[in-house]
Order: structure tokens, then C-alpha cells, then sequence
């Protein structure tokens, strides 16, 4: 049984394009819920089939090492009043889960709301009218300030810890991406909010990260009592096992 202290945020990392084992693969299709071997079964595509296999396998298998569960297939999900994934049991464990193009990502800690999103740097995206469309003014101006070759970065910069921040607070895209404001300094970053959005900055704890110099990963956590925060970073395959690792942390809000 895995155990995750107050202060510990865990994350999870899997190249799903690597998992190629049949065996490995059949024991994850076990663990499906009957509506998600439904989902399963309706993609079209190999490398969707496979991402979604893998991340359901990920999800349920390293919940139920912290609950102390011998069948991942036993764990059953809901959604909160805004939407976001939770245990339909009594616990205080926190989880979060993002994927892009060749990662997924689990967040997981105590009692604590935790948000974390991860993009590929690679991945091209119309940025100018993105980040005029979305991201706070200021946000946006100095994006656009920097140099064309160092767009694409700060704007996954933004994207993930906007995201990040989005999903720990479980409202989604119904809370507009300009009401919000990422300034960066160093190695550090602030979240400032507008007159209508309101809200307290101080209670909101940031970490990015650079996952093999080819992904930005952004994590958030909604914390009110200033807790200090152990990373725990494992990367490796569901069942078969994981490594601990030190990925470089870019940036942080913590001082």
C-alpha cells in the first residue's frame, strides 16, 4: 500500500507509446469499467485506443495502491457539481490527470484540491491569435514582446499554468482564461486576479516543470493553511513498475 503524507504531491509519468507488451495491455483491458471498454472500443484510432488503455490502467491501478485495493477494477468515478473527476468513496485523495501526444500525468496527494496539465513543446498551435483571444493583457503583450523563437514556449508556459489552475479549482473553461494573470520573474512565478474574478493569489501554489526537455508540465494546488510541499516524481509502466526521478522545476510560486 502506497502512502502519501500531507505535504507530498506524488506525480505519475508514462510514455504510453512505449507499452507494446500484449500481456501487460490484456491486464490493463481487466481493469476497464464496463461503460470505459465502451469508450474503448469506439476509437478509431490504434494511438487513441492505446492512450486511453493506458491512462485508465494508470489511473486505477496507482489509486488503488493508496487505497489499498487488490482489483483496480473495483474503483468507481463521478464527477463534482463542476464537473470534475473524483472516487465516488470516502477518502481524502486528491488525484488529477492529463495526457498529451506520447505522456500522461497523475497527480495525487491529500485533502488538497491539485490541478496539473502537460503539453508538447513541439506541438504547434496558432499563437498570436490564442493567446489575444484568451490569455490576460499583460500576458499576452509580453508574449509577444519576446522573441518569435521563444513564443512557442512561454505560450505553453501560460497554457499549462492557466489549465493547471482551471482544473484545481473544478471550473473548467467557465472561468474565463483572461480573468487570470501569470507574471514571471526568474524562477518564479505570481497569479494575479481581475475585479470580477476576485480571489485570494496567496493561497495558490504553482510548479513548472521541463519533462525531458520535450514537455511543459504545470501543477496547481488551492492551499489556504501554507503548507510546504514535497514533489515526488515517478516515471515507468502500470503494474510492471516505476523509478523515481528528478525533473528540472523551471519556475515555482513558493519563495
Amino acid at each position: 500500500m502506497l502512502k502519501a503524507a500531507r505535504n507530498d504531491i506524488d506525480l505519475w509519468l508514462v510514455n504510453y507509446q512505449q507499452i507494446q507488451d500484449p500481456a501487460l495491455l490484456e491486464q490493463y483491458a481487466q481493469f476497464l469499467s464496463p461503460e470505459e471498454v465502451k469508450r474503448h472500443e469506439r476509437f478509431a484510432f490504434t494511438r487513441d485506443k492505446q492512450q486511453f488503455l493506458v491512462t485508465r490502467a494508470l489511473i486505477r491501478w496507482v489509486l488503488s495502491q493508496y487505497l489499498g485495493l487488490d482489483d483496480p477494477g473495483s474503483l468507481e468515478f463521478g464527477a463534482s457539481r463542476n464537473g470534475k473527476p473524483e472516487l465516488l468513496i470516502e477518502t481524502t485523495l486528491q488525484f488529477n490527470l492529463t495526457h498529451t501526444r506520447g505522456l500522461i500525468a497523475l497527480a495525487v496527494m491529500q485533502v488538497e484540491p491539485v490541478g496539473i496539465d502537460v503539453e508538447y513543446l513541439s506541438r504547434q498551435a496558432d499563437i498570436v491569435n490564442l493567446a489575444e483571444r484568451y490569455f490576460a493583457r499583460k500576458e499576452a503583450e509580453e508574449l509577444l514582446a519576446l522573441p518569435v523563437e521563444q513564443w512557442n514556449e512561454r505560450f505553453y508556459d501560460l497554457w499549462t499554468l492557466k489549465e493547471a489552475y482551471l482544473k484545481a479549482g473544478g471550473t473548467g473553461l467557465r472561468t474565463p482564461l483572461s480573468e487570470f494573470c501569470f507574471s514571471f520573474s526568474g524562477e518564479t512565478l505570481d497569479i494575479s486576479f481581475s475585479d470580477l474574478l476576485g480571489g485570494d493569489s496567496t493561497a495558490w501554489k504553482f510548479w513548472q516543470l521541463d519533462i525531458d526537455k520535450a514537455f511543459r508540465l504545470s501543477l496547481a494546488v488551492n492551499d489556504r493553511k501554507g503548507h510546504d510541499y514535497r514533489l515526488r516524481v515517478k516515471k515507468g509502466v502500470p503494474v510492471a513498475g516505476f523509478s523515481d526521478i528528478s525533473p528540472a522545476i523551471i519556475r515555482t510560486s513558493i519563495r
